[in-house]
């Protein structure tokens, strides 16, 4: 199969048009047309509904059930394009739940820093729900996860990394430094899912029958949401970095304990069972930096 024609397809689809994408591959038409009825006869598909005198570009049946297999393609060659860099280059690539990229932004600053005592790394990193980690890691498309959630794997280890607290934040006009549940008005809550255990407690502790103000679901989300008129329960790394980077005082708001606050959420490591011994090296490395950041951020088990 010749990249060439699926590139020249998947550049007519995007285009959706022969001259534009002619011109976009600096290609004559007569060209595209000849790539496109070369690919086609390899596919033995048509895979674009031609007709004399029809303006509008329509993909066949075949053509949309074959763009999905062309991208896959495209990014396998680039893949195999990078075999050579990758094998003589340090890469790394991590991927993490939403809530905890807050928490792990200075350690990643320093995993890439250019002063570090480490060799230079190029550092790749991703943003996943925690079992698309999973199976991104069991592809091998992430070299090691946080997430907050389990699941079994007979290709990958799964170890409990910290254990945290929750705190609310918010301005409850109030100079106690710990709240009960029941003093918190539920209308005014901005409500994350943090942990599989979070929001059963929350079902337990808050009365189901009032509406929260608004089901959030990103922490970059609820961080551009949170005012003084708001209130919402976050985890402690959460909290770490509101502090950190002096949001609280910039949205006027205030950190709180709970009298009856959820379990802790527990954050986990996700790495690979079988690795190369250089792949190997480098995530002994790089739990290293982890270890000696947590002890700094005094997160445990």
């Amino acid at each position: 199969m010749d990249t060439e024609l699926i590139h020249t397809f998947l550049t007519l689809v995007q285009c959706r048009s022969f001259t534009t994408a002619a011109d976009k591959l600096a290609i004559s038409q007569s060209t595209l047309s000849h790539r496109l009825y070369s690919l086609e006869n390899e596919l033995q598909e048509v895979l674009v509904n031609r007709g004399r005198g029809k303006r509008i570009f329509s993909l066949t049946e075949a053509g949309v059930a074959f763009i999905p297999l062309a991208e896959q393609w495209m990014s396998l060659n680039g893949t195999i394009l990078g075999f050579h860099l990758h094998r003589h280059f340090h890469d790394f690539r991590i991927g993490s739940v939403e809530s905890m990229t807050f928490l792990f932004s200075s350690l990643f600053r320093e995993f890439i820093s250019p002063t570090a005592k480490h060799d230079p790394i190029y550092f790749t990193y991703y943003t996943y729900p925690s079992f698309h980690i999973y199976n991104e890691m069991e592809q091998h498309k992430i070299d090691c996860g946080f997430v907050v959630r389990q699941r079994q794997s007979k290709l990958l280890e799964t170890v409990p990394l910290f254990s945290e607290t929750h705190f609310v934040v918010g301005n409850l006009g109030t100079d106690k430094t710990e709240i009960s549940p029941n003093e918190l008005d539920v209308q005014r809550e901005l409500l994350a899912d943090w942990s599989p255990t979070f929001l059963s407690w929350h079902k337990q502790v808050f009365d189901s029958g009032v509406q929260p103000l608004a089901d959030i679901g990103t922490s970059s989300a609820l961080l551009s949401l949170l005012s003084k008129d708001t209130w919402s329960i976050i985890p402690e790394s959460f909290a770490y970095h509101l502090e950190e980077y002096d949001l609280l005082r910039k949205k006027d708001l205030r950190l709180y304990r709970l009298t009856n606050p959820p379990p802790n959420r527990i954050c986990y490591k996700v790495t690979h069972k079988y690795l190369s011994p250089s792949r190997q090296k480098l995530v002994n490395q790089f739990n290293e930096i982890i270890n000696d950041f947590l002890n700094n951020k005094k997160l445990h088990l």
